[in-house]
This record gives structure tokens, C-alpha cells and sequence, in this order.
């Protein structure tokens, strides 16, 4: 070989060669995403020290409403008590650790079905049967112990952490973001849960990340652009918004024609189990092919939602 056959066969080898950025010192470990250490270690300084959704008060109405939330391997028990406010405590009977209640329904009291320990609403024990037969003890040193808890909107949030900050404090920023949604005035229309076996923070980039979405979801690239999102940072929470009503750019160098870009929303919608009105709604405009969707979709959304009674005005 040649000396100037040798630098083609390098410079050719340089061009399929991957491209990788010098190594970070600050890189995520990715021990992060499978060390049963690390997850322990997540779970008492950040699932034991954080607020998180644990249900919706719609799901506890009525005094003696109870559900149960879990994380990991911990177990929580939110109630509506006797007064119509909301408690929760360590799903977990003082006698023997069997949790009190599991799964969700109504109950006058709570009781332990191993032994029949009951506590109140309250979570203060009304029964022991032969207590006598025990030791000495004091009803306190066998109350449900509690854990904080609030509500947000139709959201009920607890925090194992007994020092805590309020959960207002803890939403900062984001909780007048969300005011501007109205949630108040909204209800679950649809609700699927899936259990997957992974590290959460494999499901949580998965789902934050949009590259995927072009091949697993191409019926949607005609209303949603996935290049390139901002992200927003509120306080100790991101925002991520991918513009709706908006062709992806890396998929489509025109305008998606008016009529098929209505079809692949309505057939999007229908698959997640959404509401299609706001399709049928566009429809009815009968506008040009190479419409623009969202200089139609804003005003025309806004004005429907008015009629329906709907404020929007903040968004």
C-alpha cells in the first residue's frame, strides 16, 4: 500500500469512525439505573423525603373512604376521617407490621384483620382484644403513626418526612402554572395504570424524551412538532411542552394536507382514550387543505371552550 493509499484508507475509516464528545466528570453513573444500593438509598433521601400524588380526594368523598398508596416497599393509608378532612398514616399494625387495610373502599373503622386491632378514623386504637394479657401500655404508643398530608386542586399529596416544608412550598413556581389549568373545575375522564419492571428513572426518560416519538407514534408528526421542545425549569421542577396543532419539523417539509392532519388526530385521540369534539369541531370549518391547523385550532379552541363555559382566559 501506497503512502497516499494509506491516508485514504484512514481518512475513510475516519468518516464511519463514531463521533463521541470527550468524557464529562459530572456523567451520570449508570449504576444509578439498576444498583439495588442506590435505589435503597433513593427511597429513604428522596421517596422518604419528598411530596408525591398518592390519590385523588374525588376517590375518597365520603368519611370512611380509604386508599391505599404504595412506593417501593412502603405502604401508606389515606382517609377521609370522621370530620371530612383528610389523614394518612403507615399502612402498618403496631402488634405484628401487617399492613391494616390494602386497596381502596369504605370502613367505619380500621381494623387489623390478623388480630382484630381496630383504630378509629382518627387513628387512635378503640380495640385490643385481651389487652389484659399484655404488658402495661399507653394508647399512644400504639396509635397509626401519621405521615403529612395535603391537597392540591383534586390531588392529595403526602410526605413521609415528618419535617417537611409544605407542600405549597414545595410546588413554588409550578403551582400557579397548574392554577392557570383550573383543575378544580376538572374531573378524570380516563385512567390506565401500567406495571412495568424497571428502575423508575428508565420510565421517566423514556417518557421525557421525544426522539422516540416519531417511530412509535407517526400518526401523531402531522399535529405535533417533536423537534426540539423546550424545556422549562420551575424552581425544583422542569416543564416539558411539545407544541400541539403544529407539524413536526423533522418529518414534514410542507404543510400536512388539512383533512389527513384532522384524521390522524382524531384516530391519536381515540387510541389514548381521549375526547374527539375538538376534531369534530375543526371539521365543521371546512377549511382549505394547506391550512394552517393551530392559527385555526387557538381561536376556534378558545371560542368553543367559551361556549361550553370554559375559562381559558389564562391560558
Amino acid at each position: 500500500m501506497t503512502i497516499a493509499e494509506d491516508r485514504t484508507a484512514a481518512n475513510d475509516m475516519d468518516v464511519f469512525e463514531p463521533r463521541r464528545p470527550a468524557p464529562r466528570p459530572d456523567i451520570v453513573d449508570v449504576d444509578r439505573f439498576h444498583s439495588p444500593e442506590f435505589f435503597k438509598r433513593e427511597m429513604e433521601k428522596l421517596w422518604g423525603k419528598v411530596w408525591q400524588i398518592a390519590c385523588m380526594a374525588s376517590e375518597i368523598p365520603n368519611p370512611g373512604d380509604y386508599y391505599e398508596y404504595v412506593i417501593g416497599e412502603w405502604s401508606f393509608l389515606i382517609v377521609r376521617a370522621t370530620d371530612g378532612g383528610l389523614k394518612a398514616y403507615h399502612n402498618v399494625c403496631h402488634h405484628r407490621g401487617r399492613k391494616v387495610k390494602t386497596g381502596c373502599g369504605n370502613a367505619s373503622s380500621l381494623m387489623c384483620i390478623y388480630h382484630g386491632w381496630t383504630w378509629n378514623l382518627e387513628g387512635q386504637i378503640t380495640n385490643i382484644p385481651e389487652r389484659d394479657s399484655f404488658c402495661p401500655f399507653a394508647d399512644d404508643e400504639v396509635k397509626l403513626t401519621e405521615v403529612s398530608v395535603a391537597q392540591f386542586h383534586d390531588f392529595v399529596f403526602i410526605n413521609p418526612d415528618p419535617e417537611a416544608d409544605s407542600l405549597e412550598s414545595f410546588l413554588g413556581g409550578m403551582g400557579k402554572i397548574i392554577d392557570d389549568y383550573k383543575y378544580n373545575r376538572m374531573y378524570r375522564w380516563h385512567n390506565t395504570t401500567t406495571k412495568l419492571r424497571g428502575n423508575w428513572k428508565n420510565v421517566v426518560d423514556a417518557f421525557t424524551e421525544n426522539y422516540h416519538a416519531r417511530t412509535t407514534h407517526p400518526e401523531s408528526t402531522p399535529f405535533i412538532n417533536y423537534f426540539d421542545p423546550p424545556v422549562r425549569l420551575v424552581d425544583d421542577h422542569s416543564l416539558n411542552v411539545s407544541p400541539f396543532g403544529v407539524p413536526d419539523e423533522l418529518t414534514w417539509n410542507t404543510t400536512p394536507d388539512f383533512d389527513e392532519a384532522l384524521d390522524s388526530m382524531e384516530w391519536a385521540l381515540q387510541a389514548f382514550g381521549e375526547d374527539t369534539s375538538m376534531v369534530d369541531m375543526l371539521r365543521e370549518q371546512h377549511l382549505p387543505a394547506d391550512t394552517d391547523m393551530r392559527s385555526v385550532l387557538e381561536p376556534v379552541g378558545r371560542a368553543g371552550f367559551e361556549q361550553m363555559g370554559m375559562d381559558v382566559s389564562t391560558l
